[in-house]
């Protein structure tokens, strides 16, 4: 159940971030935003045309992202490969990589959108990160009292074997010294 929360996370992220969006001044038919709010909303609308499209289409923006961020290591291009590496059910999801991508923002006071979206996208990876590791601890409790169960079980059921064993012996015995002729 919990799966299905977080792969539906990235999704809330474009959500707030474009009500975020909302409240940038409404910009004439042809003109850009001014700077940072512009690169922010362009990746973040981006994403949520990509979070819709197919495995395909997902990879070669994935594949574009990651380029454009090693041609030129900047806060938009960042933005937009943190995004893309957490696309929800994509095998190139890489949640340590969107941290390591998102943490700088976490301690820059400058305030921007494109901040904001970072620093949101690191908490709910974070925060993802955290529920794995708590599933995971719950299963491995889980399996660990399983392990135990079944350990007991084992060794009630040896026992019984023990017990029915030592019967069957003492019966043989009995049957034995019944059935030998007497000794004249």
């Amino acid at each position: 159940m919990s799966g299905l929360r977080l792969a539906g996370l990235p999704i809330v992220v474009v959500t707030l971030a474009v009500s975020a969006c909302a409240g940038l001044p409404e910009a004439p038919a042809g003109a850009e935003l001014p700077g940072d709010g512009a690169d922010a909303f362009l990746v973040l609308d981006r994403y949520d045309r990509l979070s819709n499209q197919s495995i395909d289409e997902q990879k070669r923006e994935f594949a574009a992202a990651q380029a454009a961020y090693e041609a030129k290591a900047n806060d938009t291009n960042r933005l937009r490969l943190a995004l893309a590496l957490s696309l929800p059910q994509a095998p190139w999801r890489d949640d340590a990589r969107v941290i390591a991508l998102t943490a700088e923002w976490t301690v820059d006071s400058h305030p921007s959108l494109r901040r904001e979206v970072a620093q949101l996208l690191y908490r709910l990876t974070i925060d993802r990160q955290r529920q794995i590791k708590e599933e995971q601890r719950r299963a491995e409790a889980s399996q660990q009292a399983e392990q135990k169960r079944t350990d007991a079980l084992l060794h009630d059921e040896h026992k019984k074997v023990d017990d029915l064993q030592q019967k069957l012996d003492a019966l043989r015995e009995i049957d034995r010294t019944t059935l030998k002729p007497p000794r004249k």
